[in-house]
């Protein structure tokens, strides 16, 4: 269609079920016989509704991006839990279908207004750092663990795991395997 193979990426939303089975040979197979990268995407329950049972363990995740590492990457600096670097993630403004700006385009939140009430313009003007995560960019800054982490040069974890986790889409990404979560 037009379209190199390193131009197009498979994403594959990491659940308990996908994990458990066949993410592996998924990712290898679009790999060796595709050329085209797998991006691994956190299942994140966003609300008490949510299915919990599709949560994938800490040993999975760690397990399935491992994995993506050893088949993609093999001896390139590894994000963990991020398929991105944190220059990525702190350079974008999403809008959500409700018209809410924010920071990523899984975090659902209101803090920052509504493209209906401010434009963008306006919106950095007022808050530039918050939205796009300044203050993480600076490795002095990062939450513990990640203030020590071998990769906080260019990694802040997942913002969206960081804020439906614990509130705070600033603090450690309880799902990095260098975290090693509790949950």
């Amino acid at each position: 269609m037009g379209k190199s193979s390193n131009e197009v990426w498979n994403c594959i939303t990491l659940t308990k079920p996908v994990a458990s089975t066949d993410v592996y040979k998924t990712m290898d197979w679009f790999w060796s016989k595709k050329g085209i990268r797998t991006v691994l995407t956190l299942y994140n329950p966003v609300s008490s509704t949510d299915p919990r049972d599709l949560e994938p363990s800490s040993e999975l995740i760690q397990k399935a991006y491992q994995g993506r590492d050893e088949i993609l990457y093999q001896d390139d600096v590894s994000f963990s839990t991020m398929d991105v670097n944190k220059f990525y993630c702190g350079s974008m403004i999403c809008i959500t279908s409700d018209g809410y700006y924010t920071p990523c385009s899984v975090i659902r939140t209101t803090e920052f207004g509504s493209y209906k009430s401010m434009n963008l313009k306006d919106l950095l003007n007022k808050n530039p750092g918050d939205i796009l995560m300044m203050r993480l960019r600076d490795p002095q800054n990062l939450p513990e663990p990640c203030v020590n982490c071998d990769q906080k040069e260019v990694c802040f974890g997942c913002r969206s795991s960081a804020f439906y986790y614990s509130g705070d889409m600033f603090g450690c990404d309880p799902k990095c395997s260098k975290c090693q979560p509790n949950l």
